[in-house]
C-alpha cells in the first residue's frame, strides 16, 4: 500500500495473527487506511489552498479504492468458503513440513497490476536458513496469492490455492525443481508452474477440479444465491461514496 504523508500521521496498527489462516492480504493496512482516511476529511474541514485539497481529494480516491478492494476480497473469500469448504479448510489449517501453521494472505486485484497475460499468482520464497520455511513480503511461514477480479476469480484462487498446497509442505524439493526447469530454460510467467511433470500445477489442476464440482453442486442446492463481483463492487462502492462525503 502506498504512503500517504500530506499533512497526515499515520497510526501504526498492531495486526494479531491467529496460526494457520486465508486471510484478506488487504487487511495488514487496512486500519492505516481508514485512519488516513479520517484524518483528511478532518483536515478538509479547514480552510485549504485550492492545490492542497485537490491533492487530498486525489489521496482520498487512493484510500477509498483500497479499502474498496479489502472489502471486495472478503465478500469473495467467504463466497468461496460457501462454494467449496472443504478447499477452503484444507488451507485454513495448512501447515509445512515442520508442522508449522502457515498463513495464506489472498488479494484480488486490477488485471493493471499482474504481468501482461497472468490472472493469478502465488509467490514461492524460501528463508535462506531453513529450506522448509516459506516466506513472503507478509513475512515469514506466509503465502502471498493475488488473483485478478473477474468472473472467474474464484475458480482461478481455487488454482491457486492448489499451488499453495503443495508447494508448502514441499518447498525444500519444488524450488530446486522449480529454479532448475523453468528458470534455467526462460519460460515465460504465464507458463511457469504448470508443466505435465509439475506436481504443483498437477495440484493446481485438481483444486481446479474439486472446485468446479463443488461450484456445480452449490447452484445445484439452490441454498444461496451468489452475489457478481460487479454487482459487489457497485454495492461497495455506493456504501463508501455515501459514508465519505467531502
Amino acid at each position: 500500500m502506498k504512503t500517504y504523508v500530506l499533512f497526515i500521521a499515520l497510526c501504526f496498527f498492531v495486526v494479531i495473527t491467529s496460526p494457520a489462516r486465508i486471510k484478506n492480504g488487504y487487511g495488514v493496512d487496512i486500519g492505516g487506511a481508514h485512519e488516513s482516511l479520517r484524518k483528511i476529511k478532518l483536515l478538509m474541514e479547514g480552510d485549504l489552498p485550492m492545490l492542497q485539497r485537490a491533492s487530498m481529494k486525489n489521496k482520498i480516491a487512493d484510500l477509498i479504492n483500497f479499502i474498496t478492494y479489502h472489502e471486495l476480497t472478503e465478500k469473495l473469500l467467504e463466497q468461496f468458503r460457501m462454494i467449496s469448504p472443504d478447499l477452503f479448510q484444507e488451507i485454513d489449517t495448512l501447515t509445512d513440513k515442520k508442522r508449522r501453521a502457515i498463513d495464506v494472505y489472498v488479494k484480488f486485484v486490477t488485471e493493471k497490476e499482474m504481468t501482461a497475460g497472468v490472472v493469478g499468482t502465488t509467490n514461492l520464497g524460501q528463508d535462506k536458513n531453513d529450506p522448509d520455511a516459506y516466506e513472503s513480503e507478509f513475512g515469514m511461514h506466509a503465502v502471498s496469492v493475488r488473483v485478478v477480479i473477474g468472473k472467474t476469480s474464484l475458480s482461478l484462487l481455487a488454482h491457486e490455492l492448489g499451488h499453495v498446497r503443495y508447494q508448502v509442505p514441499n518447498l525444500a524439493v519444488y524450488l530446486p525443481f522449480y529454479s532448475k526447469f523453468y528458470l534455467a530454460n526462460n519460460y515465460t510467467a504465464k507458463s511457469i508452474g504448470h508443466n505435465d511433470n509439475d506436481l504443483s500445477g498437477q495440484q493446481a489442476r485438481n483444486f481446479s477440479n474439486r472446485f468446479r464440482t463443488d461450484y456445480l453442486e452449490f447452484l445445484r442446492s439452490g441454498e444461496k444465491k451468489l452475489e457478481s463481483y460487479a454487482a459487489l463492487l457497485q454495492v461497495i462502492r455506493r456504501t463508501l461514496s455515501e459514508e465519505i462525503e467531502i
